[in-house]
């Protein structure tokens, strides 16, 4: 393993570790995708799986654009996550519960791509890394948004169990007039309401209409 004696190897280990998360999630979100009773879950999971095949191109771009290869690491706090992921698999039997945990998982998951981006982010401004920085900010606004659609999907599962079936076909039907549909209203309009974030509220503008 290379040593760490400067901000610049710090950088090239971390983004060689997001690389890695990104790589694992690729590999294993569709699997997890498969095992959701809700289709709005599933939906989520498959467009997270199909965003990090976009940001490891962009991290590899990365490490293209400065003429180095990436250290071989392993990002072992998704590993676990991952780990996690599918031991909820094995034990619980497909339904809300299983549905309710692997949320709980994936959010954590989201949770730590947006600091660890955040902070790789940080280190490539002070680097004075301008057009990583551009980069790393279009996977930040990725990761933030899909947080948003996780974040809506748990709530209105919670709403769901605790009303009953009544509202669950609401669940099954993620995608309206090419729009996540996790629960009424929940479009761009509503996106931005809850994001007053200037970075996130453009990305909800410019981004692909048969995703949002």
């Amino acid at each position: 393993m290379k040593k760490i004696n400067s901000l610049s190897d710090l950088l090239m280990d971390e983004l060689a570790g997001l690389l890695s998360a990104e790589n694992l999630l690729i590999k294993s979100l569709t699997e997890i995708a498969l095992a959701c009773e809700s289709s709005g879950l599933s939906f989520v999971l498959e467009e997270h799986a199909a965003t990090s095949m976009n940001q490891a191109r962009r991290l590899q771009d990365i490490f293209n654009n400065i003429g180095q290869n990436p250290p071989k690491v392993i990002c072992e706090p998704i590993k676990r996550s991952i780990s996690e992921a599918q031991g909820i698999i094995k034990k619980t039997p497909q339904g809300p519960a299983r549905d309710t945990a692997l949320i709980s998982t994936a959010s954590r998951i989201e949770q730590y791509e947006i600091d660890k981006y955040q902070e790789v982010l940080e280190h490539a401004l002070i680097l004075g890394h301008t057009q990583m920085v551009e980069l790393l900010n279009k996977s930040i606004q990725e990761e933030r948004l899909m947080n948003f659609y996780l974040n809506e999907l748990a709530q209105y599962m919670i709403n769901v169990q605790a009303i009953g079936s009544k509202l669950s076909h609401k669940v099954q039907s993620p995608v309206k007039n090419g729009r996540v549909n996790i629960r009424e209203g929940f479009n761009r309009k509503t996106a931005k309401k809850k994001f007053k974030d200037r970075e996130i509220s453009r990305y909800i503008d410019e981004g692909d209409s048969n995703t949002l």
